[in-house]
């Protein structure tokens, strides 16, 4: 994430923006670039259908793992929602992002923790 610098611009990768717009436009470009929309696309789809799987096999013993599944989908889709739909300026985009990211990547390590524990 860039940070703005006290004349009001911000530096994202190589490109310095001096407005909201272009600034969240260059972010969301490095965000394409680095592949974590991809990544956050194609791990929803894959946490979507694993979920539906243990909810069609719910049993005691996979109850605490279906509870970290529907975080993984929520945390997971508040990013990528974050991430594409700015709404705000900059400063407060480039925060957003980076706490539904934070919070998304800590979901998602719940569960594998959660699996691993029950193997």
């Amino acid at each position: 994430m860039g940070n703005l610098i006290k004349d009001g611009s911000v530096t994202i990768g190589d490109s310095t923006y001096t407005d909201n717009e272009s600034a969240i436009a260059g972010e969301g470009r490095l965000l394409v670039a680095k592949g974590k929309l991809d990544d956050a696309d194609n791990y929803y789809a894959i946490a979507q259908t694993d979920y539906e799987s243990m909810k069609d096999y719910k049993t005691s013993h996979n109850k605490e793992q279906l509870v970290y599944a529907k975080n993984v989908l929520d945390k997971t889709n508040a990013f990528i929602l974050a991430a594409t739909r700015p709404n705000s300026m900059y400063q407060d985009y480039a925060d957003d992002i980076y706490k539904t990211n934070k919070r998304h990547v800590r979901a998602i390590d719940q569960l594998k923790n959660a699996r691993s524990t029950e193997d």
